[in-house]
């Protein structure tokens, strides 16, 4: 009897760590505008660029695209290179995370260009400082005319910005941490498996009482 319970109470705790672990799988979704084009990266190393999971060309267009599951307990650099070809330029996004393991600079799952959580260089993935800001979408020029508004699927106050000066710089590289969110101690497992054994001596019990 002790043995078969003892071995339930594991198969308790083992569905429980996989439910557990399922419920946190992280994709990563963006929603990216930049003046003129842009290369999005998911990385380890934030002195690398890492693996390309996005670009677009044509700032008018809001890009959306998706990375691959992220790994349970790795932090990981989102980054953004930028680019130039003409005029004013400028990085604009809205991004979210999917499951609740890995969570932006700002510690929630959702997260907007801005000065505060983000940060860039013009002369690669190095020596990164605050960026500069050109203004929010929902009220910025040179974009609202001719675009036609505000850059659609992108939050009115999510920011415009760039490394340093945005009509001299053409090349401007981002930075923002997806840190990894502490996976469940021991003790929250064991738990889990505490409460199956109780389920099922409580289960053994009722049966036992409808028998006698």
């Amino acid at each position: 009897m002790k043995k078969r319970l003892f071995k339930s109470a594991l198969f308790a705790l083992a569905l429980g760590a996989m439910m557990f672990n399922h419920a946190q799988a992280t994709v990563l979704s963006y929603n990216i505008s930049t003046d003129n084009g842009f290369e999005v990266y998911l990385s380890t190393d934030n002195s690398i660029a890492g693996t390309p999971i996005g670009s677009g060309n044509w700032w008018p267009t809001t890009y959306n695209g998706s990375s691959l599951t992220l790994t349970p307990g790795k932090t990981y650099y989102l980054h953004v290179y930028g680019y130039d070809e003409a005029g004013i330029a400028a990085f604009l996004g809205q991004f979210s995370l999917s499951g609740t393991d890995h969570a932006f600079a700002n510690g929630t799952n959702n997260l907007l260009t801005n000065t505060s959580d983000w940060q860039a260089s013009s002369t690669g993935w190095n020596t990164y400082s605050t960026p500069t800001s050109l203004g929010l979408n929902s009220t910025t020029e040179p974009w609202l005319t001719v675009g036609g508004g505000p850059r659609p699927n992108i939050d009115g106050t999510a920011t415009w910005i760039w490394s340093g000066d945005a009509d001299a710089n053409n090349n401007a590289y981002f930075t923002t941490t997806i840190q990894a969110v502490p996976e469940p101690s021991t003790t929250m497992l064991m738990g889990l498996g505490g409460l199956g054994i109780m389920a099922m001596t409580s289960a053994k019990q009722r049966k036992a009482d409808r028998i006698a």
